[in-house]
């Protein structure tokens, strides 16, 4: 198993070879950076921080750490007194170790949508809103959930309200793959 630091190391070598600049750049475009809690995905991401109004994806396999990064996320907008959402349609949200990870659950929205179709409806809504500074999205189990022409619909979406989506998923998921802005 690799390092943390290698890990963080091959994170940045990918967004500079995918963006090359584009990091830097999206520092001036970005109005809300946010950090995430962790101090080597911060520096990564400096000094534009987790971009607002954008898609961001984090794949990786059960146990990866995904959730958690998305919780660290979601924390440090509700640390700054927004509020976000949790789209749960797996029903495993465990409020104890969102707590746990500085989640004020009193802040935090859970959603859990019965079918795909819900699912779609449900971040519509929470995006369209324009009351969440994140919408979490868990499609880990279901990457057919979000289609693309629903992805593209909700980043422009997202772009005008500053809402930051992130998205959680195994990296099989074609739609988020083509608008996600930061993966």
């Amino acid at each position: 198993m690799p390092s943390s630091c290698s890990a963080v190391e091959d994170l940045r070598v990918q967004i500079q070879r995918r963006w090359h600049s584009a990091i830097a750049h999206e520092a001036r475009a970005c109005t809300r950076g946010r950090l995430s809690g962790f101090p080597q995905l911060d520096a990564l991401l400096a000094p534009a921080g987790i971009p607002s109004g954008q898609l961001l994806e984090i794949s990786g396999q059960a146990s990866s750490g995904k959730t958690g990064l998305a919780l660290a996320i979601a924390a440090a907008f509700l640390r700054s007194g927004d509020i976000c959402a949790y789209v749960d349609p797996q029903k495993s949200f465990f409020a104890p170790f969102a707590a746990a990870g500085g989640v004020d659950l009193k802040r935090l929205l859970i959603v859990r949508p019965q079918d795909a179709t819900a699912m779609r409806r449900a971040i519509d809504a929470l995006v369209r809103a324009g009351a969440f500074a994140a919408v979490v999205i868990d499609c880990s189990q279901n990457p057919s959930a979000v289609q693309t022409h629903h992805c593209t619909r909700l980043v422009a979406q997202a772009a005008k309200n500053g809402t930051t989506l992130v998205a959680l998923s195994h990296g099989n998921t074609p739609a988020l793959a083509s608008c996600a802005s930061l993966r």
